[in-house]
């Protein structure tokens, strides 16, 4: 159960601090930052509800799976037995 309000807890603080980050640097509204960072999270990916500028969309790419450092040891094959 511990493990389980750890990640549940992990989790919300990524949303709460996606969402302060898009209302603060972008100038979104609660909801849109709410519905930004929900697509970022989960990598979907659909259109952002307007162009972000260029620092704050570098800012995002460590949060999704498909541009951050979380998934490197995974793209080397460093890890893998064939190698």
């Amino acid at each position: 159960m511990d493990r389980l309000r750890v990640a549940v807890l992990f989790i919300m603080a990524m949303v709460i601090t996606g969402v302060i980050g898009y209302h603060a640097l972008e100038g979104y509204t609660w909801l849109e930052a709410l519905y930004m960072t929900v697509i970022t999270l989960s990598t979907v990916g659909f259109q952002e509800v307007r162009p972000l500028s260029a620092p704050p969309r570098g800012l995002w790419r460590p949060g999704r799976g498909d541009g951050g450092g979380d998934q490197a040891p995974f793209r080397r094959n460093d890890f893998s037995p064939l190698h």
